[in-house]
């Protein structure tokens, strides 16, 4: 086992928030920072990080612990690999012998294995007679030597045994062969032969760069076992955990906070080529929940260019409910039918920085399905593409949004608005939008926080006096980061619907549920000035107060410690807040009268 002092002098060189964040996107919420938890789904972050006693914990979940459980959970690994890769970090050596050697050599047995495979692979690619098939389609593909060696790519020979011979020779037993699906053994049980045969070879690699399965394609028309095959779940290789590329994309991907989905291998290979290296694939399956995870340690948004046929469509459709639960922004970028990444990006870098640019939310790929895949120039077509629209325009939470969407179908439908309208009223738009729970905080709001953003949603003129109101005032952390950046925007120009736009779906929420406060509220006999005033007095209220309840909780503490030092400070601090409370008291009593 490491020593007590190795330990400590790995956590003393890398802090708590200097390893989360090389997985996770922080952001500051206090003395603490948060993120979206990387263990569960949740669009609201409840990951919570204190540098201080360098420790995590995640109130939705209940996940917590050191920067060493951490790596532990995250990259799913023991605590002695955790150990190595964290002292490898700080550049501490480790003396140790570990507890769990056996295990550990076993598997790392494996990925040696794999490797071996891999390099055969590829100098069978590179300089094999039977290679040739091979090497002319990587050079169809127009596939550089340089991504070839990067990627290791490498060609299994249409042989029984080449990989099993080369291997046996190396030292590597039948069983350990099998046992990692590079072998097979016959329905005789009298022998074993090579699973990959006459195969392009794609080695699927894990985040620290290991070789943990593989991914052949056929060269053959008469292959038999499908066009790609995988290797089989191994204690290595868990298809739907991992993604293709994505230990040469991870750095990127972290770098811009965001990743971009593509369906196939070559996919990957050839828009790393050309210089857009935040490209994973899911290794031919359809998009897992795990592997959308593995993404969001790193991002909160993604871009799905699946192909730009039918079968890619419904891929796209299938991924974007997925994508969504779990907290990510989802942009689609449209490819021209019939094309996929490959053949799209060789048309020219141009073209693809243009159809990235001009992705599409969610919302507005789901309509523009519905017109496609309706007949808008018949009465019928248009009547089930009006429905089809009306559908997908309830539920969003922003009436600014709906009426935005509900004007672009009107003219892309050409019909009246007013008749759109009418449809909207008898598919029950209002009544489905209040009744969803998404329009409300994750996280229940203080009613006053609401007041206060109705206040200055009603009444623009308002943002200008933003500057009056501490952002401390707000107590719950999301309707805070919507105040911080209604005062950002104020600054700028405010539009309330691009305003809307650029929120996280959380404060979007917020922001909805304070919509839906301002148009079902009642005239008041106040102004809008006066009712401003009396709403700032109240948060500032209860901020204050809220500030002396753990004041007076310290003092309580202080006192038990008998330790008069802080007391006296405490006390003091107590009498200015009670002041301070009473004042604005007195305020709003007069404004009353």
């Amino acid at each position: 086992m490491a020593t007590k002092a190795e330990i400590e002098a790995i956590k003393s060189r890398l802090s708590i928030v200097d390893v989360v964040q090389s997985y996770v996107p922080l952001r500051k919420a206090g003395k603490n920072l948060q993120a979206l938890c990387p263990f569960h789904s949740e669009k609201s972050p409840s990951f919570m990080v204190n540098p201080t006693l360098n420790i995590y914990k995640c109130f939705g979940c209940g996940e917590s612990g050191d920067i060493f459980s951490f790596v532990q959970k995250i990259e799913n690994c023991s605590f002695g690999e955790a150990l190595e890769l964290l002292a490898s970090k700080a550049g501490i050596h480790l003396s140790y012998q570990k507890k769990d050697q056996a295990a550990d050599d076993r598997r790392a047995q494996l990925f040696s294995l794999n490797k071996a495979a891999a390099e055969l692979f590829h100098s069978l690619l590179l300089q094999s007679p039977s290679g040739q098939k091979a090497r002319e389609y990587v050079q169809k593909r127009a596939i550089s030597p340089e991504m070839q060696k990067q990627f290791l790519l490498g060609y299994a020979p249409d042989s029984w045994d080449t990989l099993l011979r080369h291997c046996t020779q190396k030292g590597y037993s039948l069983s350990t062969l099998e046992q990692i699906g590079l072998v097979v053994k016959s329905e005789s049980g009298e022998r074993h032969y090579d699973r990959f045969r006459d195969r392009l070879m794609f080695p699927v690699f894990d985040q620290r760069d290991r070789v943990c399965g593989f991914s052949g394609r056929a060269l053959s028309e008469d292959h038999s076992g499908g066009k790609y095959i995988n290797s089989p779940e191994s204690e290595l290789f868990h298809k739907s955990e991992l993604l293709y590329g994505l230990n040469f994309a991870q750095g990127a991907i972290r770098l811009e906070g965001e990743a971009i989905l593509v369906e196939g291998n070559v996919d990957v290979i050839t828009l790393h080529q050309a210089g857009i290296a935040s490209v994973v694939a899911p290794l031919g399956t359809a998009l897992t929940t795990s592997q959308l995870r593995l993404v969001k340690r790193q991002a909160t948004r993604i871009f799905l260019a699946f192909d730009g046929d039918s079968a890619g469509m419904k891929a796209t459709v299938r991924s974007l409910a997925l994508a969504e639960n779990e907290g990510l922004d989802v942009r689609i970028i449209q490819l021209p039918e019939g094309k996929d990444p490959d053949a799209f990006v060789r048309e020219g870098l141009d073209l693809w920085t243009q159809a990235k640019s001009s992705a599409l939310p969610v919302i507005e790929y789901q309509l523009e399905t519905v017109y496609r895949s309706h007949d808008l120039t018949s009465s019928l077509g248009k009547s089930n593409a009006a429905a089809a629209v009306l559908s997908l325009i309830a539920p969003l939470g922003s009436p600014v949004s709906r009426m935005f969407y509900l004007e672009k179908a009107a003219r892309r439908l050409s019909t009246p608005l007013e008749t759109l309208m009418e449809g909207s009223g008898k598919t029950g738009m209002v009544q489905s939008v209040q009744s969803r729970p998404s329009v409300k905080p994750a996280s229940p709001a203080d009613p006053t926080e609401i007041e206060f953003l109705r206040l200055v949603l009603a009444h623009p003129y308002l943002l200008k006096r933003l500057s009056d109101v501490e952002s401390s005032w707000f107590d719950l952390v999301d309707t805070r980061a919507v105040f911080d950046a209604l005062r950002s925007e104020a600054l700028q120009g405010f539009k309330s619907e691009d305003f809307y736009a650029k929120l996280p779906r959380i404060q979007q929420d917020i922001l909805a549920g304070a919509v839906f406060a301002w148009q079902g509220s009642r005239e008041s006999e106040l102004s809008a000035d006066e009712e401003y005033a009396a709403v700032v007095n109240r948060l500032e209220f209860k901020a204050i107060r809220r500030e002396l309840q753990k004041v007076e909780k310290a003092v309580q503490d202080s006192e038990a410690d008998d330790d008069t030092r802080p007391l006296t400070d405490l006390l003091n601090h107590q009498q200015s807040l009670k002041i301070r409370l009473s004042k604005l008291d007195h305020m709003a009593e007069e404004k009353e009268n």
